[in-house]
């Protein structure tokens, strides 16, 4: 076994001969590695898969394999890297590719590995291994190859779920490195930061390497065009690396820039030629501190005190008066404030701050703004106390006096994230107002949540219409969502008012209606009519009337005609379940453009005139795509028009129930026959 590494061949290798393969790798190796060999030989013959790739990665962290893992990697493992798992397999081959220094064959090496992974059923493989590739190309110059294979990856990245942290990282580290060689400072940031998300910096990142991923960091946070929350870098410890450096300064440098302090920018702007790029960059760098006092100015201001004028600007920022204007626009666009500005009084209107890290020094700050606040809601809370008598208001104000007492004691030390919005938005009197209307009621969303619970009994919903106004629309959401208009039914029964809730209406035992009340029931998507006759003017207006009716049930009517019946269902337009039992005097049928909706999908007949229906049915010129067919009260006689129109429907129906009412063995074997036919040509 050569030590050299070899030229890779992306055509299949030979059959592995094991023996040969360990008794070369044993005369050209050192001793320590041998019994990786022995190892090799044993797992493979008894297809250990899992635990011959766990024994190969010890094998490549020991630091006397690098001269012999490309060719173990091209002369061992490709003969068995189908039956291992595809994302360790990729693992393996970026760990083995470092080894190979022509760049020709570096990239040959990995994308010949490449056409060998399964694309479709190892995903998380194929995106490391692409970003592997794209890394490789980045180390050549191939920034646009790089680019290529970048968006490649990240295409279907986006899609996946629970990915490994080191597919994610593999990802996020190439894009940095690619934004970095662009000098894209934004981007950077942002990829940089999500792979240290994905990575143990201490584990997975030497010393050196942190220390350049922090420098690097904050380079990319001053210079970054839309970068003025510095929070998650603040946070991390990968900023700890530059702790007795000569780069410690950056770190002072970045939390001077989130404090908006002028004056420590000032003193620490000598050490700018240090980093020459930052020397080159300093206007750039005036413009975002000043941008950060701004920010901090209006932070330490109360929510009713934020309207400054130019000259307090001017102040704050240590910026010519006649540059204010300009400052707070861009700042603005940034979307760093809210507000407007007024420039014949010259003054700014501020409504918001973007949130973001606070110091020590600005915790204390907003620690004494709490402690006065909760000073406020004492004093208010004893004078209401007594004229509410509720124990919940007293519970109330004292339970967030402690919360936000909590909070002052946990802030005096650290650093967290916030925003004066997010605790100090409201005044104390707003707090009480709110306070004063939210105790002698539920907030509506928890009304809504236990009317839903209880929505199938009745008894619980009718004591709830009871409890108080609140309630009652709720409640009668679900107690008059079924309307019946039965025998003793009458025009003046019915209330208008109440039809808003109807969504299942149903029409039975010789009830009537006017058409006029029947309209007040327009939103309904369910219509029974069962033991009556609609009067030909009510039948025809019933799909006018109903038009995001989708079931419909026809029990025990009677039609003068077939076509009477089939006129009513096929002008409703958005039928999707219809249910017939019915019966007619005579079988004249509907013309042949009459059609029930596309949009039916199941069909349930009970009716002795089951010829006819499916006979017509078959018949028409576009028939809807049913899912599900069942039919009752099958006779023997029937069933051949039964067996056609399953024929015609074999391509879309997915249930079908079939009930014969003589049980011979001729019906029973034939309805069989028809069943088992339809499955075959499915």
């Amino acid at each position: 076994m050569s030590p050299a590494a070899m030229a890779v061949d992306a055509s299949k290798p030979p059959k592995l001969d094991l023996d040969k393969f360990v008794a070369t790798a044993l005369s050209a190796t050192p001793p320590d590695l041998h019994s990786y060999f022995e190892n090799f030989r044993h797992l493979h013959t008894r297809k250990l898969w899992h635990q011959l790739t766990q024994k190969l990665f010890q094998f490549l962290d020991d630091p006397q394999s690098k001269p012999y893992r490309v060719d173990v990697f091209e002369q061992f493992v490709r003969d068995f890297e189908g039956k291992i798992n595809q994302l360790r397999l990729v693992e393996m081959g970026a760990k083995v590719s470092k080894e190979i220094d022509n760049p020709q064959t570096h990239l040959s090496f990995l994308t010949s590995l490449l056409s060998r992974i399964d694309s479709a059923k190892s995903q998380e493989a194929h995106v490391l291994l692409l970003a592997t590739i794209a890394h490789a190309k980045l180390l050549y110059g191939d920034l646009e190859g790089t680019k290529t294979d970048m968006d490649a990856a990240w295409k279907v990245l986006d899609t996946l779920e629970g990915v490994e942290n080191g597919v994610n990282a593999a990802y996020y580290g190439v894009a940095a490195d690619y934004y970095k060689a662009r000098a894209e400072y934004a981007p950077y940031y942002r990829n940089s930061l999500l792979y240290l998300a994905c990575v143990d910096t201490e584990k997975d990142m030497t010393s050196e390497e942190r220390l350049v991923r922090a420098h690097d960091l904050g380079i990319s946070a001053f210079l970054g065009d839309t970068i003025y929350n510095f929070g998650e870098l603040l946070m991390h410890p990968i900023l700890d690396a530059l702790v007795g450096t000569p780069h410690e300064w950056i770190k002072k440098l970045l939390f001077t820039f989130n404090e908006g302090n002028i004056g420590k920018f000032e003193a620490l702007s000598p050490l700018f030629p240090k980093e020459p790029i930052l020397q080159e960059n300093y206007a750039f760098l005036r413009q975002k501190i000043c941008l950060m006092a701004l920010i901090e100015s209006v932070f330490k201001r109360n929510a009713d005190n934020r309207t400054m004028t130019f000259r307090t600007i001017a102040e704050e920022t240590r910026l010519p008066i006649d540059e204010v204007e300009h400052l707070v626009m861009k700042a603005l666009s940034l979307k760093l404030i809210r507000g407007s500005l007024d420039q014949v009084e010259q003054k700014a209107h501020i409504t918001w701050v973007q949130p973001r890290v606070l110091s020590r020094e600005q915790i204390g700050t907003l620690a004494q703004r709490l402690d006065d606040w909760v000073n406020k809601l004492n004093a208010v809370e004893q004078r209401i106390a007594p004229e509410m008598g509720d124990t919940m208001c007293s519970s109330f104000v004292l339970d967030n006096v402690e919360e936000f007492s909590k909070l002052k004691r946990d802030g005096d030390y650290g650093v967290v994230a916030g925003s004066d919005e997010d605790i100090m938005s409201t005044t104390a009197s707003t707090s009480i107002q709110l306070l004063l209307m939210s105790v002698p009621s539920l907030p509506q969303e928890l009304i809504e949540y236990v009317i839903d619970y209880l929505k199938y009994d009745v008894d619980a919903l009718l004591a709830c219409s009871l409890v108080c106004k609140a309630w009652v629309a709720s409640a009668q959401r679900y107690l008059l969502s079924d309307i019946l208009i039965g025998d003793f039914d009458s025009e003046e029964t019915l209330v208008p008012a109440l039809a808003a809730y109807a969504r299942r209406l149903m029409i039975g035992n010789g009830g009537t209606i006017s058409k006029e009340n029947l309209q007040h029931f327009s939103l309904i998507t369910s219509l029974y009519i069962y033991d009556s006759a609609p009067k030909a003017e009510t039948r025809l207006g019933l799909p006018s009337m109903f038009p995001f009716v989708t079931y419909l049930e026809l029990m025990d009517v009677f039609f003068t005609t077939f076509d009477d019946m089939a006129q009513l269902f096929c002008s409703i337009s958005q039928l999707q379940v219809l249910t017939l039992s019915c019966n007619w005097l005579n079988d004249c049928e509907p013309p042949s453009d009459v059609c029930p909706p596309s949009s039916l999908h199941t069909l349930n007949i009970r009716s002795t005139g089951l010829n006819v229906i499916l006979r017509w049915f078959i018949h028409l010129h576009t028939i809807p795509p049913l899912s599900t067919l069942r039919l009752f009260v099958v006779f023997n006689q029937e069933l051949p028009a039964v067996g056609a129109t399953l024929q015609a429907l074999s391509n879309s129906l997915r249930c079908v129930e079939l009930q014969s009412i003589e049980n011979s063995h001729e019906g029973e074997a034939y309805s069989q026959h028809l069943v088992k036919r339809i499955l075959m040509n499915s």
